[in-house]
């Protein structure tokens, strides 16, 4: 696989949450929000609840590709040791 396959959605990721975290707190008067966060009873009208828990999913979301991502490489690191091996 790839370098930039496996490590470029992570960075996108974590582009993205550090993104929405600065626009988010620099208009206090609009937010960008995860799609269908109103959907849920807890989070239904209050936008400042709802733009936190936006940019908190995508850093979740981009840690958890960034997790694939070093099991990838480590994988990929044995499969070539184990090649040398042969």
């Amino acid at each position: 696989m790839s370098l930039l396959y496996r490590w470029f959605p992570p960075v996108v990721l974590f582009g993205v949450a550090a993104y929405v975290w600065q626009y988010n707190r620099s208009h206090p008067d609009q937010a960008l929000l995860f799609p269908l966060l109103d959907g849920f009873p807890a989070l239904q009208g209050d936008i400042g609840l709802q733009a936190q828990v936006s940019w908190v999913l995508c850093a979740i979301f981009g840690a958890i590709a960034l997790a694939q991502a070093l099991w990838d490489q480590v994988g990929a690191g044995r499969a070539s040791e184990d090649e040398n091996e042969r």
